[in-house]
């Protein structure tokens, strides 16, 4: 903890004022309480005059953010007191790092990680607490670079991914391993657009992770297999990121399923056909984004493996990701 200075002591008073008469404190173990401690002190550090506000609504709300999400009954049967500790402990440390993101929105912990937990409550608890690390984790990367998606609905979103992914965990359509890689993955990669993602698009990420899935249980699926998987996830979000609203202006966001697995599948076609002369497995996720990217522009019409200007592009792409 910081060394205990004037203002420091005063900030340690007036966090165990706030939590002697919140509910549910009970929960909270010693380093929980110093995270709270520490990311109290990290926003007065940064704006001083706020020690004045923080007996206030704000460090009120800060305190009851973590209480609330750890007394859950929900989540305390799903998570190791360990677990919690350290997913709760580690947010704090972010806050604390960058108070910014707490000045102005105590409730950020609450919305964040007591949205995340309960998406991922009546998980096994090895698999619910590696996707918690990683959703968590990731969201608040992002936050840290880009606070100004506090204000949108990227937790809530980032939950929902949560909640969806660990439904294909449960169904055993991923293994642990993947789903956190690709749960930290797709909380960095929807940041890229948040007009897209995060504004009345936020079933478009759940749609890009079905169809990726349902192109890797196609005929020539297995070409993205392991952590192929992860990376064609990503790269296909990155695309449709940057090119999503062109093809969303060609067709609604519920048959938008529908071409981009029929574009998947077309490319894992080529990248069968061409494996060992002009592309190499580890290429194929990049090819296939590319190829999403180009499909999404309008640059492609026939989706088609026979097609000749379909092979010709599919050739183009990967020649530009070996090169």
């Amino acid at each position: 903890m910081h060394d205990q200075t004037p203002l420091v002591q005063e900030v340690v008073v007036k966090v165990l004022t706030q939590l002697a008469g919140t509910p549910n404190h009970k929960f909270l173990t010693d380093d929980m309480l110093t995270g709270v401690v520490n990311a109290a002190i990290g926003a007065v550090a940064a704006k001083p005059e706020f020690l004045e506000r923080i007996d206030d609504e704000w460090l009120k709300t800060l305190v009851r953010s973590v209480t609330i999400t750890v007394a859950g009954q929900g989540i305390r049967d799903t998570f190791s007191r360990g677990g919690l500790t350290r997913i709760v402990t580690e947010t704090l440390t972010t806050f604390a790092d960058h108070p910014e993101l707490i000045i102005d929105h105590p409730g950020l912990g609450q919305e964040l990680v007591k949205g995340v937990l309960t998406k991922l409550s009546g998980l096994d608890r090895f698999n619910a607490e590696s996707l918690a690390n990683a959703a968590v984790g990731g969201a608040l990367d992002v936050l840290a670079h880009q606070p100004r998606l506090v204000d949108s609905n990227y937790p809530g979103l980032v939950a929902s991914l949560a909640g969806k992914i660990a439904g294909l965990v449960k169904e055993q359509s991923l293994t642990g391993i993947q789903a956190s890689e690709l749960l930290r993955a797709m909380a960095e990669s929807v940041a890229e657009n948040e007009k897209l993602f995060l504004a009345g698009q936020a079933k478009l990420a759940e749609i890009i992770v079905d169809t990726v899935l349902a192109a890797s249980n196609g005929e020539n699926g297995r070409l993205i297999a392991g952590m192929l998987l992860v990376d064609t996830v990503q790269q296909v979000t990155e695309a449709i990121a940057a090119h999503g609203q062109t093809a969303l202006d060609r067709q609604p966001l519920n048959k938008l399923g529908e071409p981009l697995i029929e574009v998947l599948e077309a490319g894992l076609a080529r990248a069968q056909d061409q494996l060992g002369r002009q592309l190499g497995t580890s290429a194929v996720p990049s090819v296939l984004g590319a190829l999403v990217a180009a499909w999404a522009r309008g640059e492609t019409v026939v989706i088609d493996p026979d097609d000749p200007d379909f092979q010709k592009l599919f050739m183009e792409l990967a020649l530009r990701a070996a090169a």
